[in-house]
């Protein structure tokens, strides 16, 4: 860029609507050639062998900001502004009324839809190729909202009342290249006392960019690819993927702004930068979440034990990282469903709004004239980024660092600030404005669009190739959609179209909300299930995000004027508030669950043993079905030993897997959705509180060797990624049993013979749950959880193999499975000495402890 007086007229035109003189006679060509720096006959140069030729205006809003003089200084002469992106269109028809109004025949039409309209496209339409003589070569197709000059100035900001930075927001999308084209009627009707007296802040004005309704378009096919993932379409099984590609247009959008403006006024203002991302994200993100708590206290959807932290966590934008720290896979959102899950990927991104302007503005005043470098450095980050997402997935899986952590994610935003960097380079603008470079571009988008449906279809959230090339691929074609929709094409006709414009502007509030009104709009609701629940879910979503977003969101970005410090102040007030009423309202368990112990409704009761005679131990006795006739046991040890007798208070569920609720498939039965499921967590710390025992002793049942369904896929003890997720569910439960300050016995399973039910036919041979192997490795897990202090394993299944006739006595064991009355008895007879020997209670049980162990390989057993 030359100065700024280059810059206001290099695509200026005489009174008689065509260009300056050429040096040698009209032709643009040779007038492109023209001096050092001479690129009148192309979009983003500079004629430097003519004095800049301006239209007088009659509208003294037109006048150009001041440009900061040492600009001129930093920029390489070949960098195409990207202020050529502000307000095109407004300024075509401006320029036909100054032209009209000096007596001169208005500029040609671009072309027939904008002859039909000579007042400019309506919003949402695909960019218009430019008008003839407007600076490009005759006859070259090109970047048609990319390649506009400005045609007059921009016209001048309205000062903001009370302060702050003087500057209106026109209408912008912080981050969407917006064009408020109601600003010009706006400032008509202002008092006429103010016309001419407006004075630009120091920082400059923003830049006003052409709304492009492709843009939109993107959003909302990204939006529907993740509502279909989380209704659970085995055809969508990759649409989380839909996040990636709203990172990478993020990026292309936030990039373009900062560069606009720092092409235009030399600096960055970083204090309005993140002012208007705040307008942006956090009015709409504190509503939300506060409907998220309310939902919770009413109507209880989303409860579960972490609620309170998900919430704290997401107000305070680190939700990411507290599922990376606390271990919860994103598959969890199917399996423990959260009301506020899916917000981690509003925490990546504020995060990366906090840091980008200033590494932005480092890396441009660091490089200078270098501008490329800059965006050299910014796509090196973007390597780096996918690099260490392959090897922190390869590493620890797909599921935790790899696909929550902030420097995993960013890559994929990068690739938009890269492609941000690229259009500004006069050597792609030239290759794009090309008869083959346009027709690669218009015509591959289509293949592009096709490419991200498949990947979309294709990848699942455990596939090994996630971070190994999917999530780059993901965002370079997402870039190569967003170059495709600034030009003419197929991809900006169907991306710019009225249903996925309209889908597109709601979109943000859309993906805020879709995930909690899934949770309440469920089968049992509206009675439908399948695509008929899916379109009611989908419905229900852009209706509330229609009314958050014209309701909430653009008035308070486009009316609500605050000075800064007030804004803020509003701002944190209203998170804060949100985060009190989270940590005061009570937290509901789920639906149909009360949390009072000992009432008979669910898992946890009190004193189910009473000792008769003095009383050595209590027990919290806490498991499936292997434990569920322990009790008895311990009664029948109670009677026998009136000195050393144990009192009893059980948290159990017989069908109901430790790692947590959610349907388990075994034997071809379904098991683990009933209420007493789901009510297991949330009644456990209760229980542990009131029963204040002296020992805690967990066993595991029959429903912990089940398969489970994670991303849409029946898993397995022995697959790596069952096993990660079983893992982590076992800690979470070993965190809540290390609360209650007791000693914690861990049994180890029992290997099983389950006959087969429901479908299933043939023998217990045919169920693939009795595969020894399955136990085995969840014993192996069971043992690395335990390994914590206070924690202690006790071998049940080394008992079982101890019993004579092996471990599937019939005496003992029912079906192959539970135990039978005589095997209670036996099993108590083992695990009460076990639990003096923590305790320090009992010597004479410790003996008879032993003698009952040796009794179970006697005959008869």
């Amino acid at each position: 860029m030359r100065g700024s007086e280059a810059a206001r007229g290099r695509n200026d035109t005489r009174g008689d609507g065509r260009r300056g003189a050429a040096p040698r006679g009209d032709d643009p060509r040779r007038a492109g050639r023209a001096g050092r720096g001479g690129r009148a006959g192309r979009p983003g140069g500079y004629d430097e062998g003519a004095p800049p030729l301006r239209r007088p205006s009659p509208d003294p809003r037109a006048r150009r900001a001041p440009v900061d003089p040492g600009r001129a200084a930093r920029w390489d002469d070949d960098l195409s502004d990207p202020s050529e992106l502000s307000g095109w269109r407004q300024r075509q028809a401006e320029a036909r009324r100054q032209a009209h109004a000096a007596g001169a025949p208005d500029a040609p039409a671009p072309e027939r839809r904008a002859a039909r309209r000579p007042a400019g496209p309506p919003a949402g339409r695909g960019p218009v190729p430019p008008q003839r003589g407007s600076g490009r070569r005759p006859g070259r197709p090109g970047a048609a909202a990319l390649d506009q000059g400005w045609q007059g100035a921009p016209p001048q900001t309205r000062a903001r009342p009370g302060g702050g930075d003087g500057l209106r927001d026109d209408g912008l999308r912080d981050d969407d290249l917006h064009h408020d084209g109601d600003a010009d009627r706006r400032a008509e009707r202002a008092p006429r006392r103010t016309r001419g007296k407006r004075t630009a802040p120091a920082s400059g004005p923003r830049p006003e960019l052409p709304y492009l309704g492709g843009f939109d378009g993107i959003r909302a096919i990204a939006l529907l690819a993740v509502m279909a993932f989380h209704h659970g379409f085995e055809v969508a099984r990759g649409g989380f993927l839909g996040i990636s590609s709203f990172f990478t247009l993020s990026g292309f959008l936030v990039a373009t702004l900062a560069l606009a403006e720092w092409a235009q006024n030399g600096r960055l203002d970083l204090a309005r930068v993140w002012e208007l991302r705040a307008r942006r994200i956090v009015p709409a993100l504190v509503a939300v979440i506060a409907l998220v708590v309310v939902l919770q206290t009413t109507l209880r959807v989303g409860s579960g034990p972490g609620f309170r932290g998900d919430v704290l966590a997401a107000l305070g934008q680190v939700l990411n990282w507290h599922y990376v720290v606390g271990g919860d896979g994103f598959a969890s959102v199917l399996t423990d469903p959260s009301s506020v899950q899916h917000l981690w990927s509003m925490s990546v991104l504020v995060q990366i709004t906090v840091l980008f302007p200033l590494v932005f503005v480092g890396l441009m005043a660091v490089t200078g004239k270098r501008w490329r470098t800059a965006g050299a450095v910014f796509a090196l980050a973007a390597a780096g980024s996918f690099v260490g997402a392959w090897a922190t997935a390869d590493r620890t899986g797909n599921d935790g660092m790899a696909y929550f952590g902030t420097h995993t994610r960013v890559g994929e935003l990068l690739v938009g600030v890269v492609l941000a960097y690229m259009l500004l380079s006069p050597g792609v603008r030239r290759s794009v404005e090309s008869p083959n470079g346009a027709q690669v571009v218009r015509y591959g988008a289509p293949v592009a669009l096709v490419a991200l449906v498949w990947l979309w279809h294709s990848t699942g959230l455990y596939s090994s190739n996630l971070f190994a090339g999917v999530t780059a691929l993901n965002a370079l074609l997402t870039a190569w959609l967003i170059f495709a929709v600034t030009i003419p094409g197929p991809a900006a006709d169907l991306l710019g179209s009225l249903p996925f414009r309209t889908i597109g502007k709601v979109s943000y509030a859309a993906y805020l909300l879709h995930w909690p009104l899934f949770l309440l709009v469920d089968e049992d609701l509206v009675g439908v299930d399948g695509p008929l629940l899916f379109v009611a879910r989908v419905g229900v979503s852009l209706a509330a995000a229609a009314l958050l977003t014209y309701g909430l969101e653009q008035p308070f970005r486009r009316k609500l004027r605050l000075p800064r410090p007030r804004l803020a102040i509003g701002l944190v007030v209203s998170l804060a508030l949100v985060a009190v009423a989270a940590l005061v309202l009570p937290e509901q368990p789920p639906a149909g669950v009360t949390l009072t112990i000992g009432d008979g409704n669910g898992p946890g009761a009190l004193d189910v043993v009473v000792p008769t005679g003095d009383e050595a131990a209590s027990i919290a006795l806490v498991g499936g079905s292997f434990a569920s006739g322990l009790p008895q046991g311990i009664e029948a040890w109670n009677a026998e030993n009136t000195s050393e007798q144990v009192r009893v208070h059980t948290h159990l569920a017989p069908d109901c897997p430790l790692s947590g609720p959610g349907p388990v498939r075994i034997a071809g039965e379904i098991i683990g959705d009933s209420t007493d499921c789901d009510g297991f967590g949330p009644r456990l710390p209760h229980l542990l509180d009131q029963a204040d025992a002296d020992v805690v002793v967990v066993v595991p049942g029959v429903g912990d060797l089940a398969a489970r369904e994670i991303d849409q896929q029946w898993l397995h003890l022995g697959d790596p990624v069952y096993d990660s997720w079983l893992r982590q569910h076992l800690t979470d439960l070993a965190d809540t049993l290390a609360r209650a300050d007791a000693p914690v016995l861990w049994a180890t399973s029992l290997h099983v013979r389950v006959p087969p039910a429901g479908d299933l036919e043939g023998d217990w041979t045919d169920v693939a749950e009795n595969d020894p192997a399955r136990v085995d490795r969840f014993n192996d897990i069971l043992r690395d959880v335990a390994d914590r202090e206070g924690f202690t394993v006790i071998d049940l299944d080394a008992w079982g193999h101890q019993l004579a006739r092996g471990e599937f006595n019939p005496g003992v064991r029912a079906e192959g499975g539970d135990l039978t009355e005589d095997g209670a008895v036996r099993a108590a007879g083992w695990l009460v000495p076990k639990v003096f020997e923590v305790t320090g209670a009992g010597a004479e049980g410790e003996d008879e402890g032993s003698g009952g162990g040796e009794a179970e390989t006697a005959p008869g057993g």
